[in-house]
């Protein structure tokens, strides 16, 4: 593993493979190991007893490290152990940032002869993934409880989400300035005062009709529509939409053709073949033509037409 560069020197193989895996290993042990060795008195405090910053041997830098520095000890290895099993990937800006912290983390427990169990070690970072990818969660632990998922692989994973991640980082943070500087534009006053800040609409699910909605708005019963919270529906009475309304024209039309298919029903509640009280019974079809269709019992039977 990676700790064998920082503990013993390995020497360079000379299949050009196995090379080029070796250079790779011993300059991750030598990110790690210098990422945990970033603060300035730490970093004046080594460069005090002749360490150079482009030492590329991650053993030299760790025997001075145990020969300058007195602090690293039990008492250190407590406290990282604390550290390691309270990481959560919410604290960290990216995927990267928290998966550097905690191969750091192990890689110096694991220097001091406080290894953590593979076991421990997955539990913990199940638990400082748990919150931000709730989605995953149940599935990486019923891969974990059945023996699929081991340390490592488990890394690798994290690592492609990272970087997914980082491809789609650019797009959000160019709408967040877009939305920050409409915001602003919006809550200035023309004469350059600020004005008071208006609240910020998002879109929501309404848990009336399931469609997508924005926040400050209710939905309408008696429409369906979505409509601002203290505001009147101009869907239910366009008249008094101002003209201003871009759907107020949409509204009308809808308007007058639910008034009339109303008046349509509302005039022939009596059935289609039974002429109403209003219409004359010289007008009415079939009336003339087929007086068989009067059902009194003096009438003859309805002959079978079929």
């Amino acid at each position: 593993g990676l700790d064998d560069y920082v503990l013993q020197t390995v020497p360079e193989p000379a299949d050009a493979a196995l090379a080029k895996v070796w250079h790779q290993e011993r300059a991750m042990a030598r990110h790690i190991l210098r990422t945990t060795l970033m603060e300035p008195k730490t970093i004046s405090l080594l460069k005090n007893n002749g360490w150079q910053m482009t030492e590329k041997d991650p053993k030299a830098t760790f025997d001075l490290v145990e020969k300058t520095i007195h602090t690293t000890g039990r008492i250190n290895a407590a406290q990282m152990v604390l550290e390691f099993v309270q990481l959560r990937r919410s604290q960290f800006d990216s995927m990267h940032s928290y998966i550097t912290r905690l191969t750091t983390l192990k890689t110096r427990l694991s220097i001091l002869n406080c290894s953590i169990p593979e076991v421990g070690l997955m539990s913990v970072l199940l638990a400082g993934i748990k919150d931000s990818y709730p989605m995953d969660y149940n599935r990486w632990c019923r891969e974990f409880d059945q023996d699929l998922l081991h340390w490592e692989d488990f890394i690798k994973q994290l690592t492609r989400i990272g970087n997914s991640e980082r491809g789609d980082l650019r797009l959000p943070l160019v709408e967040t300035r877009k939305a920050k500087s409409n915001d602003h534009a919006r809550s200035t006053s023309p004469n350059g005062n600020n004005s008071v800040e208006r609240p910020r609409k998002e879109r929501v699910i309404c848990t009336t009709c399931n469609k997508q909605s924005w926040s400050n708005l209710i939905h309408h019963d008696k429409c369906g529509k979505h409509i601002p919270k203290d505001g009147q529906c101009y869907w239910c009475d366009p008249g008094n939409a101002p003209n201003s309304w871009r759907h107020k024209k949409s509204a009308m039309d809808m308007k007058k053709t639910t008034t009339a298919t109303t008046a349509v029903i509302s005039n022939n509640t009596n059935g289609p073949m039974t002429p109403s009280s209003t219409t004359p019974s010289s007008n009415l079809l079939f009336t003339g033509n087929f007086p068989l269709l009067d059902h009194s019992p003096s009438s003859p039977p309805i002959p079978d037409f079929y």
